[in-house]
């Protein structure tokens, strides 16, 4: 089914992915458990698994688009944070060098 866009007019095909987004919709005890999860866990947490997924992003998507180069990392502080970009960095490049201050 060809859809247009509410906003800019332009038509898409609604297909596989519409589905799956209704699938996904109609399984509330999925986002409830997701929820709780969520929920349950303490903030401090939340936010280190936020950045570290942050992180592997950015590393990744530099691996990706072939940048290559090396990392420096100001204010450290219990050096968490520069221990896991050296775990994620280590799976795409050995030569990378790492510096902190």
């Amino acid at each position: 089914m060809v859809l247009p866009c509410k906003t800019t007019g332009r038509q898409f095909d609604s297909g596989s992915g519409h589905k799956m987004l209704q699938l996904i919709a109609k399984f509330t005890f999925l986002h409830k458990i997701y929820s709780y999860f969520i929920k349950s866990f303490p903030i401090f947490l939340l936010n280190n698994t936020s950045k570290y997924v942050t992180i592997k992003k950015i590393l990744y998507n530099l691996n990706l688009d072939s940048i290559k180069g090396d990392i420096v990392e100001f204010g450290i502080f219990t050096g968490s944070s520069f221990r896991h970009i050296i775990n994620i960095e280590r799976k795409y490049s050995d030569d990378t060098k790492f510096f902190e201050y």
